[in-house]
This record gives structure tokens, C-alpha cells and sequence, in this order.
């Protein structure tokens, strides 16, 4: 072979390497983000489904206590509609129905609404009547008062007919109204730290609710403004209308004005509404916990373990990271390979020690308190080495996780955890243990900054931080081992 061949040679290898390379690269690279997209999908569904599940059974609750008044109408003796509105005025009395903002209301077969306040005039919603449903419920802009509301009407079965001075007026429905601000609890957020949009719309997508000051879509149309967005990962409005129809709701992504956000539309089962929630999609990453006995709110440890994986592979060299879980919009910060995870606090309250907590850990705590788990004091770091659980015991306790803690010498505090309910007999470092025993040494000692030791078998130490009622631990990271899945 001459040398020209042999440099053709080399020059075309290398060419083909370097496609080669960028060719897994761009497809890893895709595969990351699609990897990604699917999972705050998944964890915004996750979000939303508990939302929407509590507003169901709310209206649900409704719908009995509309059963339960209609039942009584028909054992009040009524003769006139004076006599309704006394009926309806000291219903609400007794119900405290003013303090929840909710209005007793009558519908008679000209669609007339009465109140406790008297004939208050005509329904503008009649078009939801047409066909005499046995039940019907929407969101009026104003009954009598200026806020939108939630009605619940159902037909009587049984046409009740009342003296009004010289005419007679029948009344086909009865139920309530109640303030649309009162869902406003239903719709706030904390995994998104409530940047987020709750809208309530009709069936043709117009606003007839904003649940919350944060107004992330302009117009009065969500649907025009969602099929206006460009869509990614190969999804469309269209698409998501299509799931809608057929299984109630969808989940999608879409950029408008430049911002990328993530949305979910529910169609509500016992009310003829739908929801929109809106998040802008910002560079966080959805995170759950699983211990081998199911899902928990908060894990601090597999937290920063996370951390290290965003920033070792996923976005090598990133300094900032977010996590959006259970607990609310959790951060990271990596500086120079030291991780350093901000953590919510655990409020303590004092409680006392359960009768046989001698006989699980063989020594009486100083104090004992619960916040999401039992933490107990005990007099002294060699206590706190030398405790042997009785594991069946302490699972009997209340709370998730069981911890013991005592003054450090060569640290400011060491402590133990211990999981039963969890099936994690023993956590060796635990992030949401210290979320429990940082308050309580930092409010003791009188400092900002501690240096925790946990006392397993394996160990492990913490440096903390407490301030604004959160906690910061920082630590390194050790790559243990790593996996290829082919799919």
C-alpha cells in the first residue's frame, strides 16, 4: 500500500470514528432528554392525580348534602314563598353555610332562582336545564353576588308548589352555591411552589375560574391559547384533545413566547367541568423515594445521591440543581464534588416516651418528640452506640422512622435511625432523620453550623446547616456501581 492510500485510509477511519461518536452522542443525548420529558410527565401526573382526586371527593360531598336537603324539603310544610325563605335562612343558620360561603338555592320550572334573601330573579344558565337533567352542575359568573360559583341543582322528584301572593310558583330543583375561592386550598401546589395556574373551564375551554393569583396564559380561551403553542417531543393539541375525549385527561408540553411549559387537563367525573393546570417548565428534575416497603415523602441521602448522578451524567459539570418531589422544589448545590442539599424542617412537638421504650432500647430518653418521625434523646453518646432495638417494638411506635440522638463529644451531636415500617432495619446516614435532630441541637446549642455523626455500623458524617426553618447537609458522594439497560 503507498502512503496516499495509507493516509486515505487513516483520514476515512477517523472520519467514520468521529461520526460514530457523535452519532451515540446525539442519540444518548436524546435519549436523556426524552428520558427526562417522560418523567416529569409522570411526576406531574403524580402532582395533579391527588388534586384532582381530593376536589372529586369535595364535590362528591356536595352532591350528598344536596340529597340530604332535598329529602328534608319534603317534609317541611311550605305553603308560600315567604315561608321558603324563612325555611332557607334558618337552614343555612344551623348549617353555618354563611361561614363556607355557600347559598341555599330554589329553581322553579320558569327557571327562577329563590334565596334566603327572596326572588332574586332568572337563571342565566337555563340552557343546562334543557333537557331536565337529573343533576346538573357548573360555575356561574354570579348568582347573587359578584364572585364566581360552583352550582349543584338537583330535580326534585317530586314538584313542590308554593303560594306568591295570588300566583303559584313550582319548584323543579334545589341545591346549593358556594364560592369558587374555596377551592383555592385544593389547587395551591408546593411541589411547583405554587408558580402554577389552575384554571376551570367549560367545555369549549373558556375561563370561568383563575384558582390562584399566578395567571400563566392570557385570553380568555385556554384551549386557543394551547393550540396557538409550540409542541415538542413529537406531541400536539390535537393530540392531547383526543386523549382528553377518551380517557378524561392528558398530559402535554408546548412553548409559548419562548417559555416551555408542562400542562394536565381533567375532565371532572361528577361535575361538568375541566381543569387545566399549567407549570412553566423549569430545569428541575422530578424525584421520588421507594423503600423496599413502599413510596416516602422525603429522603436525604438518595437526594444528594441524585445530585451527584445530574451532575456526574446526566449535566455533567452542573453547579445548581433542582428537584421537584413530594416534599415541595428541593435544591442541590455541587462545589468543587461536596454536595450540598437544602431539606425542609421537621416541627417537634414534646411527647412522652412510649411505656416500653426501656424494653426496645434499654435506657430511658431524656426527651422524646414527634415530628413526621419519633426522635429520642438519650443521656449520652456511648447510650446511643451501645442501643440494641427490639426492631418489632419500635415498629409499633407512631411516626415513620424511629431516631435516637445524644450530645457529641468529638462532633456536636451522633445519632441512630431505625426503619421497621420501611423495611430498613437500619439506615446507616439518614437526610430526613437530620431534618428531625438539626432543629433540635441547633435551638440547644445555639448554633447555625453543626457537625452530625451517625452512629451505624457503617457511619457517616454531616455537615449541617439550619436557618429559615430549613436544613442543609453536605457530603461527598462515592460511585458504588453503574448499569446499562437495553431496551
Amino acid at each position: 500500500m503507498n502512503k496516499k492510500k495509507y493516509q486515505k485510509l487513516l483520514w476515512g477511519t477517523g472520519f467514520v470514528i468521529i461520526v460514530l461518536i457523535l452519532t451515540l452522542f446525539v442519540m444518548s443525548q436524546t435519549y436523556i432528554q426524552n428520558l427526562v420529558y417522560h418523567e416529569r410527565l409522570s411526576q406531574m401526573e403524580e402532582v395533579t392525580h391527588q388534586m384532582f382526586h381530593s376536589l372529586e371527593d369535595l364535590i362528591d360531598n356536595h352532591w350528598d348534602e344536596v340529597n340530604v336537603q332535598c329529602n328534608y324539603l319534603y317534609y317541611t310544610p311550605l305553603e308560600t314563598d315567604t315561608d321558603l325563605y324563612r325555611y332557607l335562612k334558618k337552614l343555612s343558620e344551623l348549617s353555618n353555610y354563611h361561614e363556607k360561603q355557600i347559598e341555599l338555592i330554589a329553581v322553579d320550572a320558569a327557571g327562577r332562582y329563590y334565596t334566603e334573601y327572596g326572588h332574586t330573579g332568572l337563571l342565566r344558565e337555563m340552557n343546562y336545564l334543557e333537557n331536565a337533567p337529573q343533576r346538573v352542575s357548573y360555575v356561574s359568573n354570579s348568582l347573587t353576588v359578584d364572585d364566581s360559583r360552583m352550582v349543584f341543582l338537583e330535580q326534585l322528584s317530586t314538584p313542590i308548589t308554593l303560594q306568591s301572593g295570588e300566583k303559584e310558583i313550582t319548584l323543579r330543583y334545589f341545591g346549593i352555591s358556594q364560592s369558587m375561592t374555596q377551592l383555592n386550598d385544593y389547587f395551591r401546589c408546593d411541589a411547583y411552589e405554587n408558580n402554577n395556574s389552575v384554571y376551570v373551564l367549560d367545555n369549549n375551554g373558556f375561563k370561568l375560574f383563575n384558582a390562584n393569583d399566578t395567571e400563566l396564559l392570557k385570553g380568555h380561551n385556554v384551549y386557543t391559547v394551547l393550540s396557538q403553542m409550540s409542541y415538542l417531543h413529537g406531541s400536539s393539541f390535537a393530540a392531547a384533545k383526543e386523549r382528553l375525549a377518551r380517557t378524561g385527561s392528558c398530559y402535554s408540553n408546548a412553548v409559548l413566547d419562548g417559555t416551555e411549559y408542562f400542562y394536565a387537563l381533567k375532565q371532572m367525573e361528577n361535575a361538568r367541568w375541566t381543569l387545566a393546570f399549567l407549570v412553566p417548565a423549569e430545569d428541575t428534575y422530578g424525584l421520588r423515594w421507594f423503600t423496599p416497603n413502599g413510596e416516602i415523602d422525603l429522603c436525604g441521602h438518595a437526594t444528594m445521591a441524585a445530585a451527584y448522578v445530574v451532575a456526574s451524567c446526566l449535566d455533567a459539570g452542573k453547579t445548581d440543581i433542582a428537584f421537584s418531589t413530594r416534599s415541595g422544589r428541593l435544591t442541590a448545590i455541587n462545589k468543587e464534588g461536596v454536595f450540598y442539599i437544602e431539606l425542609p424542617a421537621f416541627g417537634l412537638t414534646p411527647v412522652s416516651a412510649p411505656a416500653s421504650i426501656v424494653k426496645a432500647i434499654g435506657v430511658e430518653p431524656v426527651e422524646t418528640f414527634m415530628g413526621r418521625d419519633m426522635l429520642c434523646v438519650l443521656p449520652s453518646a456511648e447510650d446511643v452506640k451501645a442501643v440494641s432495638p427490639d426492631l418489632n417494638e419500635i415498629a409499633s411506635y407512631d411516626g415513620l422512622l424511629f431516631h435516637i440522638t445524644a450530645k457529641g463529644k468529638d462532633c456536636d451531636c451522633v445519632s441512630r435511625t431505625f426503619a421497621p415500617k420501611c423495611g430498613v432495619p437500619e439506615d446507616a446516614v439518614c437526610g430526613s432523620g437530620h431534618c428531625h435532630i438539626v432543629p433540635y441541637w441547633s435551638e440547644k446549642l445555639q448554633k447555625e453550623e453543626l457537625t452530625a455523626r451517625q452512629a451505624s455500623p457503617r457511619g457517616g458524617t454531616l455537615h449541617c446547616r439550619y436557618s429559615n426553618n430549613k436544613v442543609i447537609l453536605g457530603g461527598r458522594c462515592v460511585l458504588f456501581s453503574e448499569a446499562v439497560i437495553y431496551l
